[in-house]
């Protein structure tokens, strides 16, 4: 007894009294995935009420996060108060869920306001707005920075008129610009900046793989002494919308299947700059649509010729894959689904876990248990949540 007695009193020497009770942490396994989401600005109303209503569904699908777009505008005040109303009211939904909201910051792309952060003006301007972003939502950690600079609907140029490949270039600068902006805040605010960067993506006609190759290139020739981003990011959408996110391209598009290609011309392409090799990696944007049942058409405005869902089901087991593939990939912090709930629009997005009229899909169950799972501490049993090898 007195052996027992005496082992117990050196195993708490060694756990509790010869370190920082709060080092104790280090010991424990760590989530799967730190981040398991939804980009979703269905809670962005400003009405307390309605945000946590949105935010409990959203955590019955077995999230952590949602993430929130805000747009910058070359000839509007930025942030615009209402805004920042909104963001913050989400926030603070997110925060009584015990979830976290993330913000996506990129220009405005559509109507009139086409214009690019490309003049260095316009770059201070948009550098500046990511920092006042910052300071007024302090409960906010991670800041996405740009959406898809490599599709010339959110970038524009992609090419000078001589044909040179210039949106990398451009977008380096507009995002070193507000990276050192977001850290200042992250000073300035007492409280961590996670800045992402990059949010390609991933099919072929966009040059996902190119596109990070140039970049890389312009940063060495800026000879800029410190990183751009803390997470890189990708939106691995299948070359078609019921493949399966395992499939390994020959073609350019480059999703969760070809991880070892993205990771190995990350590394590459790093090579002379302060970016880390090993810089974590966040699949932050995935929707894979589904057919309208008959029954819940009328939660729909209108009729879409180019409409080509899949079943519920079928998405429900694609988007388990996805998260599964992607919680065993090293690196990888985090999968994110676009869409909790569909669009409205038929010509939108029907990527949702929930039908427009808020009834839930078919899919919801499993995917449910898939982010769970995949935000639960990997032990090391490697128990999958049912899906096949």
């Amino acid at each position: 007894m007195s052996k027992l007695v005496g082992a117990f009193v050196l195993a708490v020497s060694l756990i509790g009294l010869g370190q920082p009770l709060g080092s104790r942490a280090d010991i424990m396994p760590k989530p799967r995935l730190e981040i398991v989401g939804l980009v979703d600005d269905a809670a962005k109303s400003g009405n307390p009420q309605s945000a946590d209503q949105v935010m409990a569904r959203f955590q019955s699908t077995g999230v952590n996060s949602v993430t929130e777009t805000t747009l910058w505008n070359w000839d509007k005040p930025c942030p615009d108060p209402l805004e920042i109303t909104r963001l913050r009211v989400s926030a603070e939904a997110a925060n009584n869920r015990g979830m976290q909201l993330i913000v996506r910051y990129f220009p405005d792309p559509s109507g009139k306001h086409l214009h690019m952060p490309l003049r260095p003006g316009d770059r201070r301007s948009f550098a500046d707005c990511a920092y006042r972003l910052a300071m007024a939502l302090p409960m906010v950690r991670i800041f996405e920075v740009g959406n898809e600079p490599n599709y010339k609907r959110f970038w524009r140029p992609q090419f000078s008129s001589d044909g040179q490949y210039v949106a990398p270039g451009a977008y380096f600068l507009a995002l070193a610009a507000t990276y050192d902006r977001l850290k200042q805040a992250e000073i300035d605010r007492h409280a961590t900046v996670t800045v992402v960067g990059m949010e390609l993506a991933s099919k072929t006609r966009h040059h996902p793989l190119a596109f990070l190759a140039a970049f890389f290139e312009a940063y060495r020739q800026s000879q800029r002494n410190k990183p751009v981003m803390d997470w890189l990011s990708w939106h691995p959408y299948e070359d078609n919308n019921s493949d399966s996110p395992g499939t390994k391209h020959q073609n350019g598009t480059a999703a969760i299947g070809d991880y070892d290609l993205i990771r190995s011309t990350f590394s590459q392409a790093v090579t002379g700059t302060p970016q880390p090799p090993d810089t974590p990696l966040i699949y932050s944007e995935l929707g894979i649509e589904t057919v309208v049942a008959v029954n819940k058409a009328s939660g729909y405005d209108s009729n879409c010729l180019v409409f080509q869902g899949i079943d519920p089901q079928i998405q429900g087991y694609l988007l388990k894959q996805a998260v599964t593939l992607a919680a065993q990939q090293q690196g990888v912090i985090g999968f994110v689904q676009f869409l909790g709930v569909d669009e409205p629009r038929r010509c939108g997005w029907q990527s949702g876990l929930y039908y427009s009229n808020g009834s839930r899909k078919s899919s919801l169950p499993p995917v449910r248990e898939a982010y769970l799972w995949a935000r639960a501490p990997d032990t090391g049993i490697t128990n999958k949540p049912g899906v096949p090898e």
